[in-house]
């Protein structure tokens, strides 16, 4: 395997799915689910939104393709080919705000620890999510 730095998204979504593979069905809801926030919102959200990376008409564009994604082949096809869709190019920014959002939404209970510390760790604390410090952050010593 290689060192994590090494990892592109796709890499890291296959290695991630893998650890989790009961979380998948929960995973591609909130793929969809954020596109459906998308749907909703679309008129209040547009001229809010700051797009520091993509643009509104860009990211709304990867949510429904992901969402696409995850609704045709979520079921059907193995973690392989899933990842491939879902974690590629910039489809890849979608789909990790929207795993990163959900496990920063899930109660802090222990079945939920290393669920929420491997999102952390494959995908760091990603634009959408504000990075907050937690039991697993090490303070480095002076």
């Amino acid at each position: 395997m290689k060192p994590l730095q090494n990892m592109n998204n796709i890499e890291k979504g296959r290695l991630f799915l893998g650890l989790f593979p009961e979380r998948l069905p929960e995973m591609l809801r909130s793929v969809q689910d954020g596109y459906k926030d998308l749907t909703l919102n679309e008129q209040a959200l547009r001229p809010l939104w700051d797009g520091s990376l993509f643009r509104f008409d860009l990211w709304y564009s990867l949510a429904a393709s992901a969402a696409d994604t995850a609704a045709r082949f979520g079921s059907t096809t193995g973690t392989q080919q899933l990842t491939e869709k879902l974690f590629a190019g910039h489809t890849a920014a979608y789909t990790i705000d929207c795993i990163s959002r959900q496990a920063h939404a899930l109660p802090d209970l222990a079945e939920n620890t290393a669920y929420k510390a491997a999102v952390k760790m494959l995908f760091g604390c990603y634009t959408a999510i504000p990075c907050q410090k937690d039991s697993t952050d090490v303070e480095p010593k002076n």
